[in-house]
This record gives C-alpha cells, sequence and structure tokens, in this order.
C-alpha cells in the first residue's frame, strides 16, 4: 500500500514491523545512554525488551463520520487498527471521515482518532452527533464559542454552514491518518 510522509500504512508487513523495531530500539538505545549515561552491552537487550513488549493499542474502527452535510455514524466496528501509543494519543476508538467540509485540514478517506469525551476546548476538532429524522447523524466539525456558554460548530471548509445548536459532543479529535492520495 502507498504511503505519503506523515501516513501510517494498517498492513502489518515484515519491513514496516522490522523498521519499527529498529527505530524504537535506536531511541531507548539513545535515552539510556544519552540521558541516563549508561553504557555497555545490557542497555542494548534492555531497549529491545522495551520496545518487544509494549503491546500496540487495537482501536476499533467505526462507522463513517461525515465532514460535510451529515451521513449516519453506525456504531459497529468495521476493522481494527494497531498503532503505537505514541501515536494513538489516548485515541478511544477511530473514524473514516466522508465529505469534504473540514478540507483542507481534513479531506474524505482520512482516519480520525478519536477520544470518547463529552466537553472540548474552544477551537479543537470534534466529533458531534445530532438527532435528524428520527435517527442520529455525527460529523466532525470544529468547535467555537461565540460567547460564553454558546457553542456552535464551524467547518474548515467556508462553503459549508455554521450548526448553533442541537448536537452533541462525542469525542474530540487526538489524531490524523492521512490517506494517500
Amino acid at each position: 500500500m502507498p504511503r505519503r510522509p506523515g501516513g501510517i500504512s494498517s498492513s502489518s508487513d515484515y519491513k514496516t514491523a522490522r523498521f519499527y523495531l529498529r527505530t524504537e530500539t535506536k531511541k531507548t538505545v539513545d535515552h539510556l545512554a544519552i540521558e541516563e549515561g549508561r553504557t555497555g552491552s545490557s542497555i542494548v537487550q534492555e531497549a529491545l525488551d522495551y520496545t518487544l513488549y509494549q503491546a500496540p493499542v487495537r482501536l476499533p474502527i467505526v462507522g463513517r463520520v461525515a465532514g460535510g452535510s451529515g451521513l449516519l455514524a453506525e456504531e459497529n466496528i468495521e476493522d481494527r487498527i494497531a498503532l503505537p501509543g505514541e501515536i494513538a494519543g489516548g485515541a478511544s476508538f477511530a473514524v473514516n471521515v466522508k465529505g469534504d467540509s473540514m478540507a483542507p485540514t481534513i479531506l474524505e478517506g482520512d482516519l480520525v482518532l478519536v477520544r470518547a469525551q463529552t466537553e472540548a476546548a474552544n477551537n479543537q476538532i470534534v466529533i458531534a452527533v445530532f438527532e435528524n429524522d428520527g435517527g442520529r447523524e455525527g460529523s466532525v466539525k470544529r468547535l467555537r464559542f461565540a460567547a460564553p456558554g454558546c457553542a456552535e460548530l464551524r467547518s474548515d471548509n467556508e462553503e459549508y454552514e455554521t450548526i448553533p445548536t442541537g448536537f452533541s459532543i462525542i469525542g474530540i479529535v487526538v489524531a490524523l491518518i492521512l490517506r494517500f492520495r
């Protein structure tokens, strides 16, 4: 699968795993040698053990969420993605983005990593749900406070209107995995 700088492939091919292991082990060796002033061959083994036994975070990929007009966010697990903890950033789940309302920040096909929570700070990108025609729609938007206690959702793409009321936040975006284009 092709990759672009900063992107992650969900495939766990041998070369990727070997590269990750080598890179992370080197970082740990450097930390032990430089920051802790340790020497000797035991630090290489310790670094390798540390890298090998760090369990990756396995996040469920749930439904799709709109970055546009709104698409039903089905709460079924479509797949899972395994990521190193430092990349997962405390995420609870991942969502595929559909639409262009968050362009150029987030594009259709990108995967957002989301930490489940009901509150967010000004200007954070959130996953919000709306009641619409008897169902729930989910959307990825930027939360803005127009006045104290008066929140609204905005798109980064100026062609879309602001959503002033009637939404609930279900999580904040903590990381973005870019789809190769």
